[in-house]
Order: structure tokens, then sequence, then C-alpha cells
């Protein structure tokens, strides 16, 4: 054998070792963090916040229950938001054993009045004024519609069938039982209809 094949059969052994060894203190290193975040003032589950890792820029959404779980490392810091909070930061302890670890986060409401706004469809008020006085002569100018003849939102240009095929249980409800409920119908509907005061 070779000096080469030599150093790579005594090399190849201890980079394995070292490979499993990193990734077994990796393993180690990891821990299972939930939680639920809530309001502090009144302790209610906040939906859907945001829950990240500064570490390597990852992160989970809250349930709508306020639940989380996220697998972190030791050291990690996890910045907790929501719409209307302040954000929390949680640095994960570097101590103890469990592998499992739960936590309560509690967010303080972040408030930001702002002042109220008035829209106009127009750039000022003397555009409006203007626009307005416009269409209220319009509406004295209007033409009445010629009598018989249709406006063109009226015109139905879908063309209709002229004979429909009807299954027989349809054409017998059609020409027997529909006339014979709608006698029935007209019969017992009152004179006059209540009026509403």
């Amino acid at each position: 054998m070779s000096l080469r094949t030599n150093q790579i059969q005594f090399l190849l052994p201890f980079i394995l070792f070292c490979f499993s060894f990193s990734k077994l203190s990796a393993q180690n290193n990891l821990i299972q963090l939930s939680g639920i975040i809530t309001d502090e003032q009144t302790n209610m589950p906040i939906p859907y916040a945001a829950i990240i890792d500064q570490n390597d820029f990852r992160g989970v959404n809250a349930s709508m229950e306020g639940f989380f779980s996220i697998v972190v490392a030791k050291t990690d810091t996890l910045q907790f938001s929501a719409l209307g909070f302040k954000s929390k930061y949680y640095v994960v302890p570097d101590t103890g054993s469990d592998k499992i670890t739960s936590i309560a986060v509690l967010l303080n409401k972040d408030t930001i009045t702002l002042e109220g706004v008035t829209i106009y469809p127009w750039p000022s008020p003397e555009d409006f004024r203007d626009a307005f006085l416009a269409y209220q002569e319009n509406m004295e100018y209007r033409m009445e519609p010629i009598p018989g003849l249709k406006s063109p939102w009226q015109i139905d240009t879908v063309p209709k069938d002229p004979n429909p095929i009807m299954n027989p249980i349809s054409f017998i409800y059609e020409t027997i039982v529909k006339p014979i409920e709608w006698k029935k119908v007209k019969k017992s509907m009152p004179a006059q209809l209540p009026v509403w005061k």
C-alpha cells in the first residue's frame, strides 16, 4: 500500500468520529420549547402571534388559542410579536438537561392613536361643490324616455328557447298541479295587506 492510501485509511475513521460527535453534541443542545402567548392585562390568548428565532431567522406562528411549539438550541434568542402588542425577547437558557420546556409569554398592548382623516372623492371642497351643482343641473333637464323604446340595459340579448322540452314529470306539474296550487293560494290571500306603523 502506498503512503497516501494509509493516510486515507487513518483519517477516514477519525473524520467520521468527529462528525458523529459534533452531530451528537448538536442534538444534545436542542430543546422542544412550547407555551402559550397571552395578553398581560386580560390574560386572554393572542391568536396567530409570530415566534422568530433570531439566530437562524426561522419561526412559527401560534395557533388561534395562542399555543406554540418550536425546536431551538440553547442560548438562542426568540422574538415574540403580534399586531397591536409590543415585541418581547426571550433567551433560551443553557442550563438544565430537559429536552422539553414550557413557558408562558405575556405581551403588553402597544396602542398608537392616529388623527382622524376625512376622505373626499374630489381634490378640494370647491371641486365637490362644482360637481354637485352640475349633477343637479343635469337632473333638472333630464329627458323622459320615449314610450315603447327600451333602454340598452333593458334589452335582453340572450335568445330564449321557443319550445322548451320538458320531461313528463315537469309537464304534469306545469299543466295540472301548478294551476291548482295557484288557485288555492289565491283564495287564501287576504283582501288587503297589513300596514306597517
